[in-house]
């Protein structure tokens, strides 16, 4: 199953490729300031899954969360990764 990468991953800002994807999602999905935008960088350990994948989560006040996944590490997502999941 999925986990969290020890260290830095996961953590809100600790990440420069996590910050850039959240800015992308917000232009894409033109977010309000109100709404959270968290990326995280998981690895899996199961063979069906890539080695480590990109989350994407939406939250906002009385609804329910959003996710998206890209199967990459934030490291290599692109702004067109970001766009296609929106």
């Amino acid at each position: 199953g999925a986990r969290q990468i020890p260290g830095a991953v996961g953590r809100r800002g600790s990440s420069p490729e996590r910050a850039v994807v959240r800015a992308w999602c917000r232009e894409a999905l033109v977010l309000p300031p109100e709404v959270t935008v968290l990326v995280t960088d998981l690895a899996c350990d199961d063979p069906d899954c890539p080695d480590v994948e990109t989350v994407i989560a939406l939250l906002e006040d009385g609804r329910e969360p959003r996710t998206a996944r890209i199967f990459l590490p934030a490291a290599d997502v692109t702004e067109a990764h970001v766009y296609f999941q929106g």
